[in-house]
């Protein structure tokens, strides 16, 4: 129910026609940001997974009946790469299919995704995990109204996992090609 609720929200958002559509660009991206996890319990206390991100997005098909491009997403979270704290250390795996979608012509999009995560703990800090995840994102596409074949962009993503080891936040700028 926790996955559900967002991603039917994001999916009312995404489609409820109050602004002109623009048809987001089926084109392969790379992507590299920052991922803050929610917290989790393990053992005794309270932690949580944060570390850099890397992913892509892969074309599975360009226009689906007018309502967007649908993507395949893979992305790796390196839980605690940034620094030794209070997060502790694993990765985080995603396998999504994700549907994004532009609005007018100003560059702005937004998106919904599904699929399936698993967790890789460090030296055995914390139980791993594997589930279901749910997406939500909005993203700024610059250069839009230009016929570039690299254009940059910046995506704000939340990741609602049937565990808190696979939700969070994540912050990621990238290049369409």
């Amino acid at each position: 129910m926790r996955v559900l609720m967002p991603v039917l929200a994001g999916c009312g958002l995404l489609f409820s026609g109050a602004v002109q559509a623009q048809q987001m660009e089926g084109r392969f991206a790379v992507r590299g940001g920052f991922y803050l996890g929610n917290d989790f319990t393990n053992g005794a206390s309270k932690t949580h997974l944060e570390g850099f991100e890397i992913g892509a997005d892969v074309p599975i098909i360009k226009n689906l009946k007018g309502i967007g491009g649908v993507l395949f997403s893979p992305t790796i979270v390196f839980g605690g790469s940034n620094r030794k704290g209070p997060d502790t250390d694993g990765n985080i795996y995603r396998l999504m299919a994700t549907l994004k979608r532009g609005f007018g012509d100003r560059g702005f999009y937004a998106g919904v995704g599904i699929g399936d995560c698993f967790t890789g703990a460090h030296q055995g800090q914390f139980k791993d995990v594997n589930g279901l995840t749910g997406e939500i994102l909005a993203g700024y596409l610059f250069n839009s109204k230009r016929d570039a074949k690299a254009k940059p962009f910046f995506e704000v993503a939340y990741f609602a996992g049937s565990d808190d080891k696979l939700s969070g936040l994540s912050f990621n700028f990238g290049m369409r090609f």
